[in-house]
């Protein structure tokens, strides 16, 4: 797939990796939602439900959520 090929060839290094190997943008997060230890984010422009958002939970995936840490912290 040519979008993870860019990604992990470092030229997009700012994307955050979700589950299921989709990335998002984050200049087109909505909304995050912490849910214990896991982040759900909302990057539809039209807004999401919880069934349709990008999960982020630090013990499957430790960088992207320290990166979601960095965006709230700034």
């Amino acid at each position: 797939m040519l979008v993870v090929r860019i990604i992990m060839d470092g030229k997009y290094d700012n994307y955050i990796k979700a589950e299921r190997n989709i990335y998002v943008n984050p200049k087109f997060i909505r909304w995050i939602q912490q849910i214990d230890e896991c982040y759900n984010i909302c990057s539809k422009s039209t807004g999401c439900t919880l069934d349709d958002t990008h999960k982020i939970c630090k013990v499957n995936n430790p960088s992207s959520y320290n990166k979601i840490n960095e965006l709230i912290n700034r």
